[in-house]
């Protein structure tokens, strides 16, 4: 344990006077929701159907949502949102932003992704009666003003079972963003991505949140000769700059020119307009899927060591295809760094080929 950890657990059990009452005692709806989606792109995406069910729910109740404050572009115009806070780890940020949620006066809140104990000391700090969060743990479950529903079903569906607890009523399940409206970013992605008509445009995402989970680069190299001796094809190679290597590796081994690389080039809020230009997008599990799909972006996501059922695609099926290798599951009691990446091999390029024909149509057919 970390000394950022440790220190805010001791900071909980000091709190001797931090009361939260169970569901049954809350007489009405609050006039203020505190929202919490603290952690990674894909598990604020998911969060965004139980937002929007709770804001067509609840019409007349403010909803003031925390994410992670890299996320805060994409969401800045999101419709369903009253006011917005930025989260970012740390001691001294932790309650610094206490301090302004304090303020708030929120009666109850709503934890659809966070890490304990930050998330539930940021509760603490907010002056909240109840919570609710998305996941179970003896750790913190004594927080908690809420646990009966099921947490083994898709991310999206745990966090709509609050919206539900709290008598919520209307209920969606598509995650959506703010509208891609910025006129500048649009220019300069359509000048980046200016090609010829009837150019097929495949998005190759290479990196994921740990190597585990990256289909290898060699890998996406055989797809994209695979790929350009069928058809006319562009393709995209998109990543944060901690992937900049991948791409280096990339154009290292492919011997062709038809790729654009943009790995490391983008800010979060030109990304979106990237991957609406996109035909498909070939994925590992990670945020940028999430984004795509969301989008409604089609994909054909590669899924070996997470389970599609919980974090998969979840709307507009007919444009998602999935790779899922069961096998590779028997590795994710291992700390995250030491699985292995050769298994993501079980995923080979004629099966991804197969895949992309049946949401990407073009002149050459597949033999």
């Amino acid at each position: 344990m970390g000394f950022y950890q440790g220190f805010l657990k001791l900071y909980l059990i000091t709190k001797r006077n931090f009361k939260i009452y169970p569901l049954e005692e809350l007489k009405e709806v609050p006039k203020k929701f505190l929202v919490f989606s603290i952690t990674a792109l894909g598990d604020t995406l998911f969060s965004t159907p139980a937002i929007k069910s709770l804001r067509l729910s609840f019409p007349k109740s403010e909803i003031i949502a925390v994410i992670n404050h890299r996320w805060l572009p994409l969401f800045e115009n999101f419709p369903y949102i009253d006011k917005l806070y930025g989260f970012k780890k740390g001691v001294f940020n932790i309650f610094a932003l206490g301090k302004k949620l304090k303020k708030e006066e929120a009666e109850l809140a709503l934890i659809f992704h966070g890490n304990y104990p930050e998330d539930i000391v940021l509760c603490e700090l907010s002056g909240v009666k109840f919570i609710l969060k998305s996941r179970k743990n003896c750790e913190y479950l004594k927080y908690l003003s809420f646990t009966d529903f099921e947490v083994n079903t898709h991310a999206i569906e745990t966090r709509l079972a609050l919206v539900r607890a709290l008598g919520g009523k209307e209920i969606v399940k598509e995650m959506e963003i703010g509208p891609l409206d910025d006129l500048n970013i649009k220019q300069k992605i359509d000048n980046i991505l200016k090609l010829k008509n009837g150019t097929k445009i495949v998005g190759f995402q290479l990196g994921a949140s740990y190597l585990a989970k990256a289909w290898p680069v060699e890998n996406f190299v055989e797809l994209a000769k695979l790929l350009t001796d069928k058809g006319n094809f562009v393709f995209v190679l998109t990543g944060s700059k901690k992937e900049i290597e991948l791409g280096k590796k990339f154009e290292m081994l492919y011997p062709y020119n038809n790729f654009i690389n943009l790995i490391g080039k983008l800010s979060i809020k030109e990304l979106p307009y990237v991957l609406k230009k996109l035909d498909v997008l070939v994925t590992p599990d990670t945020g940028v899927l999430q984004l795509a799909i969301a989008l409604k972006v089609p994909t054909v996501s590669l899924f070996v060591l997470t389970n599609p059922v919980y974090n998969g695609p979840f709307q507009d099926l007919n444009i998602h295809q999935v790779i899922f290798k069961e096998e590779g599951l028997k590795y994710t009691y291992l700390d995250k760094k030491k699985r292995p990446n050769e298994i993501m091999k079980f995923i080979t390029p004629e099966e991804v080929l197969r895949k992309i024909e049946k949401v990407v149509r073009y002149e050459n057919s597949f033999l």
